[in-house]
């Protein structure tokens, strides 16, 4: 839409497959020249089938009019079915996208839900993935966000057991998926919704969480994953006035 909200175009996606399923996006991020992301998930089946049609993370990549580049169920990468779902995309400068992602192991010595990094070309190719809990029966990333020094924070929730209570935390990792540290911070039923990297690379994160009744949370840590501290330097209120500024509680 314009910034008067008329309408400027519209499109549709995942038209050119019959075979994608009830498509959902979730969240669109816009890369450096302005071609956008879109993430979601998708129910499509195995590769040389039909049926069944199983979960997928479904990335969608357009040009700046929103007119179709590609779109990728991911099915298939190491010669593995993937199952999953995907929620949030950054970009480097040679167009790969890395992805929040949650993967769904249906068979094996290790299954259940892992919180996890897809990492896809430029052309819509899947190319490698990494799971950052493989022990956890339920698990999954929803934020993705650059540091300056080129290191990624993924907000992760995941428990060891089937459970509605998982341990929530962001883990830093490089661009091959190689943890660098984490950092657990409480435990809820519920996720990190949004976070954005702050204008001196510290990280803001923000979610619904539920303690009895419903509150939003904000949490703001450092590049090292500490908290971030109380900013203790002198501010000047008002410098413009002539006479002190008064500061009361208005209860």
């Amino acid at each position: 839409m314009d910034n008067n909200s008329d309408l400027l175009w519209k499109q549709v996606y995942a038209q050119s497959d019959t075979l994608i399923y009830d498509e959902i996006s979730v969240r669109m991020c816009v890369t450096p020249d302005y071609h956008f992301i879109i993430n979601g998930f998708c129910w499509y089946p195995d590769p040389e089938t039909i049926t069944p049609q199983i979960l997928r993370p479904f990335i969608i990549k357009t040009d700046r009019t929103g007119t179709l580049e590609w779109e990728l169920p991911w099915s298939i990468v190491n010669a593995e079915n993937f199952y999953g779902m995907s929620y949030n995309s950054i970009t480097d400068n040679q167009g790969t996208i890395y992805s929040s992602c949650r993967h769904i192991l249906l068979s094996g010595s290790n299954t259940g839900d892992k919180p996890c990094m897809l990492k896809t070309d430029v052309n819509g190719n899947e190319v490698s993935y990494t799971d950052f809990f493989p022990e956890s029966e339920t698990g999954t990333t929803h934020t993705i966000n650059w540091l300056v020094d080129s290191t990624m924070v993924l907000g992760y929730g995941w428990s060891d057991t089937i459970s509605f209570d998982a341990m929530i935390g962001v883990v830093k990792c490089d661009r091959s998926g190689n943890i660098i540290q984490t950092k657990p911070m409480f435990t809820s039923q519920h996720f990190f919704s949004d976070a954005q990297t702050t204008f001196d690379n510290k990280l803001l994160l923000v979610g619904g969480f539920w303690d009895g009744i419903w509150r939003s949370h904000a949490y703001k840590l450092n590049s090292n994953l500490e908290y971030d501290s109380v900013y203790t330097q002198p501010r000047v209120y008002d410098s413009l006035c002539s006479h002190p500024v008064p500061s009361r509680w208005i209860v």
